[in-house]
């Protein structure tokens, strides 16, 4: 995530370290056996110290089980380009207990999500960072795509996302609906937020988006409040700080 390798450095400012961004859906059975939902892969990157043999290893064993391995050359294009894949359906997801083409169905949930994306986007380009074709993960070709009319691109990433995703739901929403307590909102929206601070991009969907996924995480009145109700969130995102409406 963003901000691990520099925490890692810190601790062990020697250590060899790579970045790993895995694209491909899986899920973890109750007797311990892993599933892979759709196809996808990993990117892998160099962060400091010798890493070059264990690099060798992993790309060997990363191939050897089928599973698409390709490095990249800067770690943090790689982790922003999957972030902003992780942004993806995950929180709008997450406060309405709806699944990705729900989302993408309902116009005003559309947009709010388009500027969602395209604020992680503009923080990127303030931090000189390019997004890169991840593995099972075009990030490079969805910045291109969010320039074009709704019209356009609405019909696509509504079938692209599904498909992704391999029919499993949103990470956000299974943890709220499932699990409930503080979410990975604050290392996903708050991630893109804290940039935007530091360089001068605003923010306010992400912002507004981070503060409702941990209200209705930490509360299950909330949870219940939103539950398939766009226009309830679409009022509240109204409500944030510099929002604006999203229809």
């Amino acid at each position: 995530g963003i901000g691990a390798d520099a925490a890692i450095a810190e601790a062990r400012p020697r250590a060899g370290l790579i970045a790993g961004a895995l694209t491909a859906a899986v899920d973890l059975a109750p007797d311990g056996e892993l599933h892979w939902r759709s196809w996808g892969g990993i990117g892998l990157a160099a962060v400091q110290g010798p890493v070059e043999p264990l690099f060798a290893q992993l790309m060997t064993s990363f191939g050897a089980s089928g599973l698409r391995a390709r490095r990249f050359p800067d770690a943090a294009a790689m982790r922003w380009s999957k972030l902003v894949g992780n942004l993806v359906a995950n929180s709008l997801s997450a406060i309405l207990d709806l699944d990705a083409a729900a989302v993408y169905d309902d116009r005003g949930l559309y947009r709010l999500e388009l500027r969602q994306l395209r604020e992680a986007l503009a923080v990127m380009r303030c931090l000189g960072l390019r997004p890169v074709r991840l593995p099972g993960a075009n990030v490079a070709a969805l910045a291109l795509l969010l320039a074009l009319p709704d019209a356009i691109t609405r019909p696509i990433l509504r079938r692209v996302v599904a498909g992704a995703r391999g029919g499993k739901s949103p990470s956000l929403r299974r943890h709220v609906h499932e699990r409930g307590g503080p979410s990975e909102a604050p290392w996903l929206n708050g991630a893109v937020v804290a940039a935007g601070a530091r360089c001068g991009v605003p923010t306010p969907v992400n912002a507004r988006l981070a503060e409702l996924v941990e209200a209705v995480a930490s509360d299950p009145e909330r949870r219940a409040w939103f539950r398939g109700r766009a226009d309830r969130l679409l009022e509240a995102m109204t409500a944030g700080e510099g929002v604006g409406p999203a229809r």
